[in-house]
């Protein structure tokens, strides 16, 4: 439940990806825009308001994992109609 609260999502998830083994794996566990799904405008502005107290809504895993070289092992709803998720990657 790190990569919705920090500035930048991007570099926390290159740095787990420098420092896990070949072979090693990493679980994700946080909230996210579900799988296939657009960013609503109703959750533009919800954000405005949530980011300010305690988490961006507005974050697409997709997104942050793609700049990365991390394979998908599993991506599990995890409540709040897929708007959190259990994502688990291998180097």
């Amino acid at each position: 439940m790190i990569l919705a609260v920090i500035p930048n999502p991007n570099k926390c998830i290159l740095e787990a990806e420098r420092v896990l083994k070949h072979g090693g794996q990493i679980a994700v566990f946080d909230k996210f825009l579900p799988k296939n799904r657009e960013l609503s405008s109703i959750r533009k502005i919800t954000n405005i308001f949530s980011n300010l107290f305690f988490s961006d809504i507005t974050r697409s895993f997709e997104s942050i994992v793609g700049i990365t070289k991390l394979t998908l092992l599993s991506d599990k709803n995890a409540g709040f109609k897929g708007n959190f998720r259990i994502i688990k990657l291998t180097k």
